[in-house]
């Protein structure tokens, strides 16, 4: 059977979280690739890159060898541009370029439109035009390298060869310099390892640059390079095996740490941890902050795993150590706290809290808050682990007032109203749940959890609206009916990426009232829409749309909770900042 041909899709990828990564991941893994590899093409994208070294040199490699290229031009990234110059100078074909004119206004840029280019738009409509599209384009590429330009440099130069490596693969020239720069590179690993070769240091002979090359290849022949070692590692914890996972950290930590970028421990400690080896995932980040002691995301990362140990005096450890990098004194009678504090040293904060409460030291915790929510009265991190020190020494009603300031504060994100909203969950005060997860989803409308909290909550009311011990302390709005969950089933399963817990929510709240979350969602991916018992046909939501929804539903039964403080300091911060 032959290998399946390449294709490389280079679009915005974006900051991870953002929503804009989530639309284009979305739109990557739900249209472009099924579509490209239905037509018997291996699919990949940049980030999905993931061998160690430079990522830079993995595209461009990528850009070279692939048969076809598809580059979404949407919002004119730079990158996008860059890579698709890379590509338009090795190949003379095989490249094809598409664009959603709805988010990009300029349209594309004049140099390309001499170019088939596919004009799609976020639509059930413009994705079907888009898988259409690409399928027409993959199941015409012509193998034939003389075929049909499609790169502005070929264009210009039709001197040159249409597969540029290809034609350079196999000269005496291309052999010498692909030999070249492999010794380079080694040399260079090796001068990073052991410092600069110089005039005193080529006197001994195991220093000799060609000791240091064959070493760098028995290295490579051994299988320690970082991208083996990581790659076996995640074999290991998918296969569940225990022995061969132990041996390759074995094989890491027997390596100077200095050597290896402090990325691979990283991902490598996260493997760990999803394996549930807390003990191992200790030992590799030790191993790597004493090769790197400066790196903050590997030194803090190293801590955050000490204060969520199952080991009582790890956690102590954390707690020191945390205390010394937030800059915080506790060993007197008064509590020490540093002049200024970022957002980072806030959620180290909550880290050292959270070893403190493991250890059930609810009174120091709030006594340790007390202290730093007088010194920084209006962060949002600040204010709602104060929340939780006093809810957690039963003083509920302050707990409450601390949470709703988190909520306004300037610095809020969506972790402010879901704290909150879990709070009233769990004290069964349904409608004021709502109330504000209702907000978290207006803040963050791409984020599946708040739907899902929203479709739970009308659940239970529903559940709970006859019931004689019901506790809510609200009366149930009328307009929260069968009808309403569905809406709000909806609304979940039309989110980009749904998280397992969210799925799971959604699926107990409809089972109460004998209606499916798994048809639902099914329904809404394949584009058809959901019938209401009210006599509409719900369909896939827009982030829009699930902002008009959650907003028109919150206007309904807003209160106090999600009203903004008018005095205090959180209300004095925004007054400012605005």
């Amino acid at each position: 059977m032959s290998e399946p041909r390449k294709c490389f899709v280079i679009m915005p990828i974006r900051k991870e979280g953002s929503p804009e990564y989530k639309h284009f991941r979305a739109l990557y893994d739900i249209t472009i690739r099924p579509t490209l590899e239905q037509a018997g093409f291996h699919v990949e994208r940049g980030d999905d890159v993931v061998k160690g070294g430079s990522i830079q040199k993995q595209v461009v490699e990528r850009l070279a060898e692939a048969d076809l290229v598809v580059a979404d031009m949407t919002d004119l990234n730079p990158n996008v541009f860059w890579e698709l110059g890379v590509r338009h100078a090795l190949r003379g074909s095989g490249t094809f370029t598409l664009i959603d004119h709805e988010r990009t206004e300029s349209g594309e840029p004049f140099d390309l439109q001499v170019y088939r280019t596919i004009r799609y738009s976020g639509s059930l409509e413009g994705q079907g035009k888009l898988r259409d599209e690409l399928t027409k384009f993959a199941q015409n590429l012509d193998d034939d390298p003389g075929g049909n330009l499609d790169s502005p440099v070929h264009g210009f130069l039709p001197s040159l060869p249409y597969n540029v490596i290809a034609v350079a693969a196999g000269s005496a020239e291309a052999e010498l310099r692909g030999e070249l720069a492999k010794l380079k590179e080694k040399l260079q690993e090796y001068e990073r390892r052991f410092g600069a070769i110089d005039g005193a240091k080529h006197s001994s002979v195991t220093d000799r640059p060609a000791d240091i090359i064959r070493d760098a290849l028995q290295e490579l022949e051994d299988g320690n390079d970082p991208s083996h070692l990581l790659s076996e590692a995640q074999a290991a914890a998918e296969e569940k095996d225990k022995k061969k996972f132990l041996t390759v950290i074995q094989r890491v930590v027997d390596r100077p740490a200095t050597n290896v970028d402090p990325d691979f421990f990283l991902r490598l400690a996260a493997i760990s941890d999803l394996f549930g080896r807390e003990e191992v995932t200790h030992a590799i980040l030790d191993h790597a902050c004493k090769g790197h002691p400066t790196h903050v995301r590997l030194r803090r990362s190293r801590l955050s795993t000490l204060a969520h140990s199952h080991s009582t005096t790890q956690r102590e450890i954390a707690r020191q150590e945390l205390c010394i990098e937030i800059g915080i004194d506790l060993s007197g009678d008064e509590i020490k706290v540093p002049k200024s504090m970022d957002a980072e040293s806030a959620k180290l904060l909550g880290i050292m809290l959270d070893a403190n409460l493991r250890d059930s030291r609810n009174v120091e915790v709030l006594r340790i808050t007390k202290a730093v929510v007088a010194k920084f009265p209006d962060m949002a991190v600040i204010l709602r682990n104060h929340a939780r020190a006093l809810e957690l020494n039963g003083q509920r009603d302050e707990a409450l007032e601390f949470y709703r300031q988190a909520l306004f504060a300037p610095d809020a994100d969506i972790e402010a109203a879901n704290w909150l909203g879990n709070t009233l969950h769990n004290a069964e005060r349904r409608v004021d749940a709502l109330e504000v997860y209702l907000l978290a989803c207006m803040r963050e409308p791409g984020y599946s959890t708040g739907f899902s909290h929203v479709a739970d909550e009308i659940s239970l009311i529903m559940r709970d609206r006859e019931m004689p011990y019901r506790k809510d302390t609200r009366p149930s709005p009328d307009f929260l009916n069968q009808d309403t969950l569905v809406r709000a089933l909806v609304a979940t399963a039309s989110c980009d990426i749904i998280r397992q817990d969210d799925i799971q929510r959604c699926t107990d709240a409809a089972r109460r009232h004998e209606i499916e979350f798994a048809r639902i969602a099914s329904m809404i991916r394949a584009g058809h829409a959901v019938p209401a018992s009210d006599g509409h046909n719900y369909e896939r939501m827009g982030i829009g749309e699930r902002v008009h929804m959650a907003r028109e539903w919150h206007e309904r039964i807003k209160g106090e909770l999600t009203t903004p403080p008018t005095d205090g300091p959180v209300a004095n911060a925004v007054a400012a900042n605005n």
